[in-house]
């Protein structure tokens, strides 16, 4: 290959690398949610969370967060997913969430945290109460690596525990309140909830 068509290659696969890399940072909702500080995602997720948007919910949950809510829902351990409820409340929720797999629109994990958590919802029994008001706080450091951020004040007050994604996005690792245990993810669910 001559000099001259070495370069003009080597230029065309720049030129197409560089779109691809610009068009792949919102080619899809996910890329879109810009998580690039712990407060936006904060902020995202209480959107979202208000919102009933549980799917992205989902999404800024960190992967760690996702793989525990999917083992405890997959174990069919439902105590850390959503708020205590008397006894056989928690398999109503199962029930009512979740017809016959050939009724499902969709069998995306995301899609059935959706249903979960609309589900609670509606039984009142999600596993958190965001507030209505407020504000996220300031990011105090973990020797971990990860930050937490308080959001609200007072009793209605809940805890952020986030984690810096391999993509450099922050993502939300557990919400807390009322004396539950960040280190419990993605519900830090207290003893008494």
């Amino acid at each position: 290959m001559s000099p001259r068509r070495f370069v003009g290659a080597l230029a065309l696969v720049l030129v197409v690398m560089s779109g691809a890399a610009a068009a792949q940072s919102t080619r899809t909702p996910f890329d879109r949610l810009a998580l690039d500080s712990p407060e936006a995602a904060v902020a995202r997720f209480v959107d979202a969370f208000r919102q009933r948007d549980y799917v992205t919910v989902y999404w800024i949950l960190s992967p760690a967060a996702q793989k525990a809510w999917t083992d405890d829902f997959f174990a069919f351990n439902m105590e850390p997913l959503i708020a205590k409820l008397p006894d056989g409340r928690a398999s109503e929720i199962m029930r009512t969430a979740f017809p016959p797999m050939d009724q499902w629109d969709q069998t995306d994990v995301s899609w059935v945290f959706d249903r979960v958590m609309v589900t609670a919802g509606a039984a009142g029994a999600l596993p958190v109460q965001m507030p209505q008001n407020g504000a996220a706080g300031k990011p105090q450091p973990r020797a971990d690596g990860a930050v937490t951020i308080g959001f609200g004040q007072g009793a209605t007050a809940v805890k952020f525990r986030l984690v810096r994604a391999p993509s450099g996005q922050w993502r939300v690792f557990s919400v807390s309140a009322g004396g539950g245990d960040p280190d419990r993810a993605p519900w830090g669910l207290g003893k008494t909830d």
